[in-house]
């Protein structure tokens, strides 16, 4: 079926483009070359003006401004308004640890509103629910290690016996 090959590619590019996106945002970040909202400033320029385009050529864009009034007018306020926060906060964590702790705290924020959901609307759990879960905290783990477990060998046990043992467990968390 097309529409789905079409859907999982699209999808595909969306997370490929989601993983760039956090790394180039933890390399602006780190090269101090502008601030969370000078960063977030410049994607959502950059995005609507690439999405005003795409909707002018497509004729949606005078559809929506015919069929837009006040409530919808407040309601796209309010959303970006907490978008906008949302985003900076993200930017922070971004900045003040890397792109992987982001994408992990988003991660965990999604699960939750998921759980949450299943909790209160009963549905059935798949395999591909499981799945899904497990790739992406295997990704995020993968990335983890591969970034951080290349720094520092791990300890022999002969140093760890030496070591005190609050040392030991502060260079565990250290790996974490």
């Amino acid at each position: 079926d097309w529409q789905m090959i079409t859907g999982i590619s699209i999808l595909c590019g969306s997370l490929c483009c989601d993983s760039l996106l956090g790394n180039l945002q933890e390399k602006v970040q780190k090269s101090k070359a502008c601030s969370e909202t000078e960063l977030m400033f410049v994607q959502s320029a950059f995005g609507t003006f690439v999405l005003l385009i795409i909707m002018a050529f497509s004729g949606e864009l005078a559809e929506a401004v015919q069929a837009a009034d006040r409530q919808i007018w407040a309601t796209l306020l309010f959303w970006a308004l907490c978008n906008m926060l949302g985003i900076v906060c993200l930017l922070r964590i971004v900045g003040k640890f890397s792109a992987v702790t982001a994408v992990l705290t988003s991660f965990v924020r999604k699960l939750s509103s998921i759980t949450i959901s299943f909790t209160f609307f009963p549905k059935p759990l798949t395999m591909s629910h499981v799945l899904g879960i497990v790739l992406v905290f295997g990704a995020i783990g993968a990335h983890s290690y591969h970034k951080h477990g290349q720094k520092k060998a791990p300890a022999t046990e002969s140093e760890l016996e030496e070591r005190e043992p609050l040392a030991v467990i502060s260079e565990a968390d250290d790996k974490v």
